[in-house]
């Protein structure tokens, strides 16, 4: 688990999460716990998919948005 922020100043939670076959990477609301899709501050998305080819996908964290906590 790697806290991150938002470029809006906004506390990310990224994590891993068994759903049975596979580790997902999930984004987390570090007050709340609540998976997250898009920042709860300025709405911007924190994920980009990444098509895979066996035809799977996968959520990855964009770069240009989300930076490591103490950079």
């Amino acid at each position: 688990m790697d806290i991150y922020r938002h470029k809006c100043g906004q506390r990310v939670v990224v994590a891993s999460r068994w759903n049975g076959l596979v580790y997902v990477t999930v984004f987390l609301d570090l007050a709340s716990g609540k998976e997250l899709t898009h920042c709860p501050t300025c709405g911007e998305s924190v994920i980009a998919w990444l098509y895979l080819p066996e035809g799977g996908e996968a959520l990855r964290l964009r770069p240009d948005v989300l930076i490591e906590e103490g950079e």
